[in-house]
Order: C-alpha cells, then structure tokens, then sequence
C-alpha cells in the first residue's frame, strides 16, 4: 500500500482539512499496512529532561527515525524484582509520569483534503490548534467523557453517543505547537502537545456523571447497617453526628473532669473557651431548635426540658452555669478569633466545673433519636437524623483503572458554512500511572550530605531564618526536660517581652533529619520488617 492510494474515511470531518498521524510516520505506517495509525495522533515517549532539544533534534537530522520514539506498553521492573515470575502484559500503553523521568508528546499532521495531503495553513490571530483529554466510561472502550467546567468544577461530563467528534460546551483545550522539518527538499509541518500526565490524581478525583443503571443505596440502608454495627460493637456509635460531637467536644471534656496534672496554663484556658465554642456551633448547626431554647431564660416543655436543666443546674467554678457560659463564648467569638478590638475574654475553668459530659451525651442522644425534635435534614424511619448526602457523582470503582484517549482540535470559528471546528480520531488507548507504580522507572536522585568536621560545618552560612513570635517563644520557653512535660509540669514561660529571629544552616538541618530519619527506621522495622526494601549502601572507595 502507498501513500497515494490510501482511503482515509471522511465521516463528520469537515470536508477541506483533515488531521493524520504525524507526516514523518506516513511511510512507516504505509509500508505496515496500519492505516488505523495513520489516522490518529501519535503518542511519542521520550526519557529525558531535554526531551523538547531531543524532539527538535529528531526531526531537524533523522524525521524517518520519528518511529523509534513511539509509546509502547512498557514495564520497568528490575529482573532481580520479579523473582522468576513473568509479569502480566499491560492491556493498555501505560504513560508514566515527570517525576518518573518520562514525557509524552501527542503528535499529528493538520493537512488539506487533496492529493498528497498539503499541511493546512492556520491564522493564529483567529483560528486554534490543540487537542482534548477525554476518559472512557467505565466499562466501556468506546464511550467518551469529556473534561469540562461545570458550576466552577472541572468534571467529567458524558459525550452523547454520535457527538464524539465535536468539542463539549465548556471542554478544556490543551494547547499544541508547531514544529517543522524537511523531507527531499520540502518542508512540512507537525503539531505536538506536551501531555498533562502530572495531573493524574486531578482527573482521578473529580466527579463523574452517574450511569443510569446505577443504584445508589437508600439513607434508611446505611443507617440500618450502623445499627447493626453498634450491636456488635458497643463502643460503634451509630448516630455520625453524635460521633462528631464525641469527637470534637465530649472526650476532650472527660479528659478535663478526670485531669493527670494539677497544672492549668494559660494555653488551656484559651483552649477550654473554643471547647464551649465547638459545643455551641455542634447544637447550632445539628439542632437549632435547643440552641434556640437555650437562649430564652424560662424553661422548655418536654423533650428539651432535661436537656436544658442540665445546662442550666451546672456551675463552673466561680463561674456561670453552663448554659450562661456557652451564650457569652458564642457571643465573643470573633474576640477569640482575634477579630475584635477588646481581647478581654472570659476565663472559664472545665476542670472543676460540675461534670455532665457523659449525662450530657446521653440527653443529646435522645434527642437525635426523638422524631418530633427539629434538626438539620429530615428524620429516617429508624428515627436517626441522615447520614450524609451522597455526592451527585458516582465515585470510581475501587479496581477500576481509568482509561483515556487523545483528539486533536482544530478550531475555525469563522469558518461557515463549513463545521467550525475539527477533530481527530482518537489516540490509542492509555492509562496513566501512579505516583508510586510499581512498573514506573526510577528517577535516579543523590543527595551528598556534607562533612561534619567543625573546620566545614562553620563554613556554611545560616541562610534560612524562623519568625517566632512572642506567644510561641513564651510557649517553647514552658518546656522544661522531657520528663516534665510527659508528666504535664510546664513553667509558665514568661521571661522578656518580645518575639525572636533564629537563624539555621540548612546543611546541618539536612543531616539532622536524615539521623531521625534512620532511627525511626529501626525502630519501626520491629513492626514492618523494611529495612532490606528501603535501603543498599556501597562504600565509596577514592581514587590514590
């Protein structure tokens, strides 16, 4: 087959341009019979941090060698890593990241519909060259998803079947350059697009239009498997909002009720205040109807009436109840975030106040459970306030590998009455590998730690500077021995009035943290045996 009688379909293309696999790939592609890979973009791999200089080199002395730079599904494994078993074949062209040492350009030919397929000239203050990222539909090697901006978000949106060929309304477009070279006399031109294999967990995360035979579990069923959960299990606490509240209120304030040291610094005071904070945000947003009542100073019907003289009966020491205590924290909150001009907050000690966590946790619990309370979203049959919604995207499968091809673009918005725009066919196949892959090769790194001898150490110049202020210079200066602050005996840190500057060598920093590095190394070896798979050392013999 030659280049002069290949039948190049010309469905949905627009009928005076056309895109091709890159020009310098025809013959090779020609002489295989692989008319498949003359119409679609070609993904070139290149192992270098020159790859742009290697790339322009190619095609400038060797455009017939462009070949040998095609993508293949490739592994890196060490042979002394695969212990005798033969890896799988990877289904699909796996492309590996910068951080891996590798690039990958996208690259076709943008040529007229006439015999010998002339480049196609572009205005660039009015027309556009790129390509789009598109993923397949899980399950599916045919259906496409376009990368688009919907309500802020970057999303993928579903391609109605027959619209492949045509760009997405909102769909990102990657740019693409040109480059030229010569072949017998005559210069052509290609187009190439760095591909964005970097943004791999960007594209991974974001959401994904729901497939219409998808059925996502009903609220009643999630909490009908927590019950089941706390039965088994008393310490499982079913209710995720009440978890919440344990989580951020209720265990730190049982810490306070049963204290290991008598000492109470000025830090705890400050911490004890968004203490009550957190408590009145948790009932303001869950319940607002109880933190309503607790602001009114007569006494509720049931079944708020427990709940509110549990507040209200409790005292602080030398202080309000609590009731009155969590109105003037709310009250003062912009001052605790430092917002406001007066900086006078009240100081309120939850070490000898009247204990009433755990009564307070199970009145709460029974309001949660009580029907005709008012909180945020509606009750379930089983009486539970909703766990959280589920997002309007469904997530990936948990083995599910994304897949993703490549079309060039090429856009004309003044071109009537012809479509405006113009795409390719899609690349091959391809998935894109993990920060950690297994299969992905090693960017040889070294680090030389300098000498520690004190004639080079006092060499190196202290060039990075800390800002400490006055709270936390105050704070280091609390920390006496180790055994003191275990044992919770701070000192008060009060010494002169005003902040620090340190100055550090970060040469000495860097051997700092690569010997705590090595100790806990060892000592979490006990636990995971690492140490053969993390580290090799060589002696370093120098020439006489």
């Amino acid at each position: 087959m030659t280049l002069a009688n290949l039948n190049l379909p010309s469905a949905n293309l627009e009928p005076r341009s056309r895109w091709t696999s890159a020009a310098p790939l025809w013959t090779g592609f020609a002489q295989a019979n692989q008319q498949t890979e003359l119409e679609r973009p070609a993904i070139l791999r290149f192992s270098s941090d020159e790859f742009m200089d290697e790339f322009k080199s190619i095609l400038e002395q060797h455009p017939d060698k462009l070949h040998l730079q095609i993508a293949d599904p490739r592994r890196y494994l060490e042979p002394s890593d695969l212990q005798g078993v033969t890896p799988k074949t990877l289904e699909h062209l796996k492309l590996y990241q910068p951080t891996h040492g590798h690039f990958y350009l996208v690259t076709a030919s943008l040529t007229c519909r006439k015999a010998g397929l002339p480049d196609r000239a572009v205005n660039p203050s009015t027309e556009k060259v790129g390509f789009v990222l598109r993923r397949l539909k899980p399950g599916s090697d045919k259906e496409e998803m376009a990368w688009v901006t919907e309500g802020g978000k970057k999303i993928w949106k579903v391609i109605s079947s027959g619209t492949e060929t045509q760009m997405a309304s909102q769909e990102e477009m990657f740019a693409m350059f040109p480059l030229t070279y010569c072949k017998h006399g005559q210069r052509r031109r290609i187009w190439a697009g760095l591909i964005p294999t970097s943004s791999r967990e960007t594209f991974n995360a974001s959401g994904l239009i729901p497939a219409s035979n998808s059925v996502l579990p009903s609220q009643t069923e999630l909490q009908s498997e927590r019950d089941k959960l706390a039965m088994a299990d008393p310490l499982f606490i079913a209710d995720v909002r009440l978890e919440e509240l344990d989580g951020r209120v209720l265990k730190r304030l049982r810490e306070l009720e049963n204290p290991t040291s008598l000492n109470r610094s000025a830090v705890e005071s400050e911490a004890e205040l968004f203490l009550l904070l957190d408590l009145a945000d948790w009932l303001e947003q869950t319940i607002p109807e109880a933190w309503q009542i607790l602001q009114k100073d007569i006494a509720p019907a049931n079944p708020y009436l427990e709940f509110y003289n549990r507040l209200e009966k409790n005292k602080l020491k030398n202080g309000p109840t609590w009731r009155k205590a969590l109105l003037e924290v709310k009250a003062n909150a912009a001052k605790l975030y430092g917002e406001g001009a007066d900086q006078n907050l009240p100081n309120f000690n939850l070490r000898e106040a009247d204990k009433i966590a755990v009564a307070l946790r199970n009145d709460l619990a029974v309001l949660l459970s009580d029907s005709n309370v008012t909180k945020t979203g509606s009750s379930t049959s089983s009486g539970k306030i909703p766990l959280p919604a589920f997002s309007k995207f469904d997530p990936l499968g948990v083995n599910e590998i994304p897949k993703y091809v490549l079309r060039c673009v090429y856009l004309r918005p003044h071109c009537y009455p012809w479509s405006h725009e113009v795409l390719s066919t899609p690349s091959e196949i391809f998935t894109i590998a993990a920060f950690f892959d297994a299969d992905a090769p090693v960017r040889p790194v070294r680090i030389t730690l300098p000498d520690t001898s004190l004639a080079n150490l006092r060499k190196f110049k202290k060039g990075v500077s800390f800002s400490i202020s006055k709270q936390l210079r105050q704070q280091l200066n609390a920390v006496g021995s180790a055994k003191d602050a275990l044992d919770g005996k701070l000192s008060s840190g009060q010494s002169f009035d005003f902040g620090m500057i340190c100055s550090l060598s970060i040469p000495i920093i860097t051997i700092c943290a690569f010997m705590v590095l090595m100790i806990f190394l060892i000592v979490l070896n006990l636990v995971f045996w690492w140490l053969p798979f993390f580290r090799i050392c060589f002696p370093i013999i120098k020439p006489k």
